[in-house]
């Protein structure tokens, strides 16, 4: 059965008492203690581009794919991926091209990016033991993930958070040609969360197409990847999302 899953955020952003964020500055050095038990690595596009990539590791069967936002980089999504990694998922978290340290350029269209995601793909399936591939992305990661799996259409599960109304070829539109499960995170202080809500009322409308719609309420965080750093309930969602 094609399931698409929303859980859709609202109110202000999760505090420490002080007034500061709760992840803030120690991102960085999370990132950077989490990435010392793992291997970074150069994977190669079809189109000869070298991207850098990290691989948590680990002997598990599931394989996730993490895309970062437009400006980002992998460092970005270690505490997700680490996360990950704990409840046995073997991830790799790339640099999309023109990001962080990977190499090339990028064309008005993005169409690259999946070029981009297909050979971390490629890596899991033929390199790991890993016997399905799903993909995470946020905000441009997102939106490269539902047209990743438009084209190659051969990923388990897809999670998009806070993706954008649309990034070059890729609109959020789209979500109701893509086959596989879904689950679509969104806050209210992710850009485009007006636009995911009328997605979703609009699917909800076609819900004898497309499946089942859930709406989780949460009154305490603001973006979409806060959520899933910070809030224990959401990432337990996730986990379940993705082994079901």
């Amino acid at each position: 059965m094609f399931v698409i899953v929303f859980a859709i955020f609202v109110a202000g952003c999760d505090r420490e008492e002080n007034g500061t964020p709760k992840i803030g500055d120690l991102r960085i050095e999370y990132a950077q203690e989490v990435a010392k038990g793992s291997e970074v690595l150069t994977i190669v596009t079809k189109d000869n581009i070298n991207l850098s990539a990290i691989d948590l590791g680990g002997d598990f069967t599931q394989g996730i794919i993490l895309l970062h936002e437009v400006n980002g980089s992998k460092e970005n999504l270690l505490m997700v991926g680490n996360f990950l990694k704990q409840n046995k998922f073997r991830v790799i978290l790339l640099d999309f091209r023109s990001h962080g340290e990977s190499e090339g350029v990028l064309s008005p269209n993005l169409d690259e990016l999946t070029y981009d995601v297909e050979a971390a793909y490629n890596y899991l399936k033929n390199k790991t033991q890993v016997k399905e591939i799903s993909v995470i992305g946020v905000g441009l990661g997102a939106n490269v993930a539902l047209g990743y799996e438009t084209s190659f259409k051969n990923v388990a599960k897809i999670i998009l958070i806070s993706p954008e109304e649309e990034y070059g070829d890729f609109d959020i539109g789209s979500i109701r040609w893509v086959k596989k499960p879904i689950l679509v995170i969104s806050a209210s202080g992710d850009q485009f969360f007006k636009e995911i809500l009328n997605v979703r009322e609009e699917l909800s409308e076609e819900s004898k197409s497309f499946g089942e719609t859930e709406v989780v309420i949460d009154y305490k965080n603001e973006t979409g990847r806060a959520v899933v750093e910070n809030r224990k309930e959401l990432q337990e969602k996730v986990v379940e999302f993705l082994r079901a």
